[in-house]
């Protein structure tokens, strides 16, 4: 089962609000390229590559179909992928790193 940190829930939900804002439909076809992802990384986490930023080691990167500027950075847990954000690639990098170190 793939674990989510409730920031990246949000950054979700932002993303998505954001697309629709632009075009009825737009934030619908967001999600499912996000859900689409997160299976993906959910079936297979070791086949993602490492984050290229990343400062930690073990962290991967999930890319979204090309359409979408987004990734997921993530880790794997003995509990399973566990999803730090959902990082928009035109942005700010590695904003949320800060999460690694919350107790």
């Amino acid at each position: 089962m793939i674990g989510l940190d409730s920031e990246a829930a949000l950054e979700i939900l932002d993303a998505r609000d954001f697309y629709e804002a632009r075009r009825v439909g737009l934030g619908l076809a967001f999600v499912i390229a996000a859900n689409d992802t997160l299976d993906a990384i959910e079936t297979a986490p070791a086949g993602f590559p490492a984050h290229p930023f990343a400062g930690t080691p073990g962290v991967k990167r999930g890319l979204f179909p090309p359409r979408w500027p987004y990734a997921f950075a993530f880790m794997i847990l003995a509990t399973g992928p566990f999803v730090l954000a959902c990082e928009h690639l035109r942005r700010v990098p590695l904003y949320w790193e800060q999460r690694l170190r919350q107790p």
